[in-house]
């Protein structure tokens, strides 16, 4: 693989020549100096997209658009029709609902999300078997309706609801491009659909004693390892989800979150508490040889899905009121809080992002301090998990 060092130091030669990254992904050098990013897609032939220049477009967001382009492809049944979709992005006003997705997808949605797969999925699932091939200005608020309360009338409500803004996002984008006169989402309010999850969930020490236990059951296995550690480290769930090995520093006990899956968009470090390494180390030897901390089981060069912590959450006996994956952070947050910890210590372990001069101040800031209370945090919960306080 290319390094950001090795990257810079190329030089042109007489003709063009290309090295390779990541799967699929290409760096050519042309005679010029010109160095531009090449996606390769192998399957009715061979087909080839740029992607973009170096280094407008660096090594890392390269690499995260790769890993989107593949994944976009392996869910469709046709890669090269819809490798050849992109390249026709210019529709007529007859543009089908499916040609639009796909459309809003490679110039909206990659751009936008750190992963685009669980987008990618609802199209194919609930957009393309019913809306796919109708006509895109031919939609109108009783389709829309139809697709969304089916779902939500099968009890997947905040399914219905994610459908529902995914196809005002398409719409919306439609509207802007001048293929859509009206969006036709707008006249079917969320409240209609789902109520909105809580956003004020908190577990309570006795909750978190019966989670910690529930955590080391055979029953929840890795899933229970990835739970408990995104409670020790405040981690996002998507942080954890993409994790690779390579950004794991065992010696130093210590998580380079990079920029291009940081919901800020800038690194992130994350210190490991003994506990956070005993149950990464745990990790490493389930992954076998994936670069993923939590690659699927039947695929190990892709992570697990957005979808499949909160499912083994979902799937659980636990004892307490429901409560997702995110809930675990507002629940470190919170107690961290209550036990007199710095404020601005814990929103930097949150990783959330602090406007102006003080952001950038702060990045640089509290290594030693978040180091030693992530480290006092993890002996709380130890605590807790053993019947203690």
């Amino acid at each position: 693989m290319l390094s950001e060092a090795a990257v810079k130091k190329l030089r042109a030669k007489r003709r063009r020549y290309a090295l390779a990254d990541v799967p699929g992904l290409m760096l050519h050098v042309h005679p010029s100096g010109r160095k531009s990013w090449v996606f390769r897609h192998h399957g009715e032939g061979t087909h080839s997209l740029k992607i973009g220049e170096y280094p407008e477009r660096s090594l890392a967001s390269a690499r995260l658009l790769a890993r989107k382009l593949r994944a976009s492809c392996n869910v469709s049944d046709d890669p090269a029709y819809e490798l050849r979709r992109i390249r026709e992005l210019k529709l007529g006003a007859g543009a089908s609902m499916r040609e639009f997705a796909w459309r809003w997808v490679h110039e909206v949605a990659v751009k936008a999300r750190k992963d685009v797969t669980p987008v990618l999925r609802m199209i194919r699932a609930d957009v393309e078997p019913v809306l796919g091939r109708r006509q895109l200005r031919s939609i109108s608020t009783d389709d829309i309706r139809r697709v969304v309360f089916a779902k939500r009338d099968r009890g997947h409500g905040q399914a219905a609801a994610a459908l529902r803004h995914l196809l005002k996002r398409i719409f919306d984008y439609a509207v802007a491009c001048g293929e859509a006169s009206a969006n036709p989402v707008l006249a079917l309010p969320r409240k209609f659909v789902a109520p909105r999850r809580s956003r004020t969930r908190s577990l309570s020490e006795t909750e978190l004693r019966a989670f910690l236990q529930k955590c080391r059951t055979v029953e929840l296995g890795r899933m229970g390892w990835a739970l408990e550690l995104l409670l020790l480290t405040l981690a996002r769930k998507s942080e954890l989800r993409l994790a690779r090995w390579e950004h794991i520093d065992f010696a130093k006990a210590l998580w380079e979150v990079p920029a291009e899956i940081s919901k800020t968009g800038m690194p992130h470090l994350v210190f490991l508490a003994p506990r956070a390494v005993e149950l990464l180390r745990r990790l490493e030897g389930a992954a076998g040889r994936s670069e993923y901390v939590l690659p699927k089981r039947d695929a190990l060069t892709e992570p697990i899905t957005a979808s499949a912590l909160n499912k083994a959450v979902a799937r659980t006996q636990w004892g307490i009121a429901p409560f997702a994956p995110h809930d675990l952070r507002r629940t470190a947050a919170t107690l961290l809080n209550e036990r007199g910890y710095n404020p601005d210590w814990i929103e930097r372990a949150l990783n959330h992002a602090t406007p102006g001069v003080r952001g950038v101040y702060n990045r640089a800031k509290y290594a030693e301090e978040r180091r030693r209370m992530l480290a006092e945090w993890a002996e709380y919960l130890e605590g807790l998990a053993g019947g203690g306080v």
